[in-house]
């Protein structure tokens, strides 16, 4: 992973070129594209390979997060299966999740606890899942909706259309009632 003075540094310089452009007397106003235009070839190759070399990292980091959000998932369903919230003295998963700062709230670790289950009827969106190869907001959306006919086409359209365009609710998703996820 690239340290933050090299993450920094290309964008740096085309803010400097942008203002100078910008105080020419020809040119009253510069976008980063114009600025990253106007270098020498040589320049604008160096930083598209540094450009290229930072999204790689942008692109592991991504799946290293959905792979973490996977295993949290999986891990918070096997403490509720074996009620192992109890021995360390959380009333419920959920609360567990909270207090221990695994999630942000008591719904987000329900809406995981629900992803779970439902991916149980879904073999192929569970193996997508499971791979980091759909962003965890898109397999909820998908999950909520798919059925074992239809799956392999939600599968696919999840690939390309956005949680919104695959059905997602406006006012956030359903939280399953709390006994059903304890």
């Amino acid at each position: 992973v690239p340290d933050c003075a090299s993450c920094r540094r290309p964008a740096a310089r085309l803010r400097v070129l942008a203002l100078v452009m910008s105080t020419s007397t020809r040119v009253s106003m510069v976008t980063p594209h114009e600025a990253y235009l106007a270098f020498p070839e040589p320049a604008r190759l160096a930083l598209l390979a540094e450009a290229r070399r930072v999204d790689a990292c942008v692109r592991d980091a991504v799946r290293r997060g959905r792979r973490a959000t996977r295993d949290l998932a999986y891990l918070l369903a096997h403490v509720a299966e074996h009620g192992l919230h109890l021995p360390l003295g959380h009333p419920s998963v959920a609360a567990y999740a909270v207090r221990e700062r695994y999630t942000s709230s008591e719904g987000a670790a329900y809406d995981l606890l629900a992803l779970v289950r439902r991916l149980a009827d879904l073999p192929l969106l569970r193996a997508a899942f499971d791979a980091g190869e759909l962003c965890p907001s898109r397999i909820a959306v998908v999950s909520s909706v798919a059925t074992p006919r239809d799956e392999a086409r939600w599968v696919a359209a999840a690939d390309r259309l956005s949680c919104e365009k695959l059905g997602a609710p406006r006012a956030g998703p359903a939280r399953p009632r709390r006994e059903a996820a304890r």
